[in-house]
């Protein structure tokens, strides 16, 4: 679901940088013109809108409090969907 609301998101003009846990699976997106982030803190430095999508409550938890999450690197002023 992630990619084709990434694709209609740079169809539409934004700036699109995405995560997988697997690279292979964001890279294709690349073509498109997004840029591909090496962790989430990555790709949520300096955004104005972070959307997520993970398959579980364990891959959130992981995402936004691990070690290289969110929760260092989202912007006080950015939304979080």
């Amino acid at each position: 679901m992630g990619a084709p609301m990434a694709r209609n998101l740079i169809r539409a003009g934004h700036d699109v940088t995405v995560y997988n846990r697997t690279r292979a699976e964001a890279e294709p997106l690349a073509t498109d013109g997004a840029r591909i982030a090496d962790s989430v803190a990555h790709g949520v430095r300096g955004c104005e809108l972070a959307v997520t999508m993970w398959a579980d409550d364990r891959a959130v938890q992981d995402a936004i409090f691990g070690a290289d999450g969110m929760l260092q690197a989202l912007p006080l002023d950015a939304v979080h969907m």
